[in-house]
């Protein structure tokens, strides 16, 4: 088995509904969400990166396989009560000569599995399935989006020429950033002293040996957040490296916009999902800007749901089922119509997507909901002020809580949530303990 976290939702599957399990693999960490047909969880389960590229298609295959009986057996379902499941991967697609590999990768595993890439959980999750473009920084970058029917992707090619604006890109451009200001290229600024203390460098030059000898793509994707902590210190070069990360994303959106000849007056939704988004404003305001020049109807949302949620979703479509969860008195799951049809989402699947974390890429916040509506956030600023008011609450509920646990409950990093208790603690909102608050 291998080795991750899990749990359950305390619901039971029923015999005569539906059931749809998401796979959400990423460059970081890999995700398995088992729904019934009501949109209620009945386990999740998360276990470490499914690119094949740094483990092996061996491994891959292992952790998929192993993923999904945990899941299972977790919520005590067997393989053939599964409807439909949709496993999205990073890098299906861009072998050909693998193409028939990455899809039995699930064979015999479950009566109906599709495989497809990452890009497409992001979507649905973000977009709720409703016709618009989603962006994705997370380990990699990547852009994909559907117009009437039509869908086109972006990005995507890789960390060695491509992946722009994402955490791989960031973290190599941080430390070039780095080197530039250690050798005096660059003036000093704060990242020149949080790299040397990050990697409790004797020497500037050990830098070497730290990032060659340790090299995998997602561990170097993680010192990303060494820029956008930079950023938060003031440091203006550190500033201007997320900048050009909401440049380049928006350069994926407008591509999409080209493939998908949308008319000059589209009105066109684009949500985000990633870990390059933890930063908050500093890279959604460059990108709003992007955007306005890229594809000038754009409007920037915030993700409906996070992309473990949108495979889930992307399950249950494979089958003409949209999840449309009861309330009290509502439906349960319509077939779609005749043709494309968009996911609608209610109160039952956002209850649970505050207990979903996903990776870096996901939500970055608890959905909040009222009998009919999933309040959406309309930008970076409010997701902050948002999650910072449920820290605060949590605080004073428990009277105390860790960095640790705050950064599991909203997927985000422990850099991000220091920086949130830093900032209550300016204002006297709660007090700072060692590793807490």
């Amino acid at each position: 088995m291998t080795p991750g976290t899990h749990g359950t939702h305390g619901t039971q599957a029923s015999a005569d509904r539906p059931i749809f399990l998401g796979i959400d693999g990423g460059g970081t960490k890999t995700s398995f969400l088992l729904l019934d047909g009501d949109g209620r969880l009945l386990a999740r389960h998360t276990t470490t990166t499914s690119y094949y590229l740094e483990i092996g298609f061996g491994a891959l295959r292992a952790l998929l396989r192993d993923g999904v009986a945990e899941t299972l057996k977790l919520a005590g379902v067997a393989p053939e009560r599964v409807t439909s499941a949709f496993a999205g991967l990073p890098a299906h697609g861009e072998d050909s000569a693998l193409t028939a590999d990455f899809d039995s990768l699930l064979a015999g595993a479950l009566p109906r599995a599709v495989i497809g890439n990452d890009m497409v959980c992001s979507w649905a999750g973000s977009l709720g399935g409703d016709d618009g473009i989603s962006l994705v920084a997370g380990t990699g970058s990547i852009a994909y989006g559907e117009w009437q029917g039509r869908g086109a992707r972006s990005g995507g090619w890789g960390e060695v020429f491509g992946d722009e604006g994402s955490a791989y890109w960031l973290a190599r451009e941080g430390l070039a950033l780095f080197s530039r200001m250690a050798d005096g290229r660059a003036a000093p600024g704060p990242l020149l002293g949080l790299v040397r203390e990050h990697f409790q460098l004797a020497h500037d030059l050990d830098l070497c040996a730290a990032i060659n000898g340790d090299a995998a793509r997602s561990r170097l994707a993680q010192f990303a957040r060494l820029v956008s902590a930079a950023a938060a210190d003031g440091d203006v070069q550190a500033l201007a490296l997320l900048g050009r990360a909401g440049d380049e994303l928006a350069a994926l959106a407008g591509a999409i916009a080209r493939q998908l000849a949308l008319p000059a007056d589209a009105q066109v939704p684009v949500s985000y999902t990633g870990g390059v988004f933890e930063a908050g404003a500093t890279v959604t305001d460059a990108l709003r800007r992007a955007l306005a020049r890229d594809v000038p109807g754009a409007t920037l949302i915030a993700p409906r749901f996070g992309p473990e949620l949108g495979a889930a979703m992307y399950a249950a479509r494979l089958v003409g089922v949209r999840l449309r969860p009861a309330t009290a008195a509502g439906p349960h799951p319509h077939p779609l119509p005749s043709g494309r049809g968009s996911l609608k989402c209610g109160p039952a699947l956002a209850n649970i997507a505050g207990s979903i974390s996903s990776e870096s890429s996901s939500l970055p916040f608890p959905m909040t909901t009222s009998t009919s509506t999933i309040a959406e956030k309309p930008d970076a600023a409010l997701l902050i002020d948002e999650r910072r008011r449920l820290i605060r609450e949590q605080v004073q509920a428990q009277g105390k809580v860790t960095v640790e646990e705050l950064a599991e409950r909203f997927g985000i990093s422990v850099v991000t949530i220091r920086s949130d208790l830093n900032a209550l603690a300016s204002t006297g909102a709660l007090l700072r303990t060692h590793g807490g608050a």
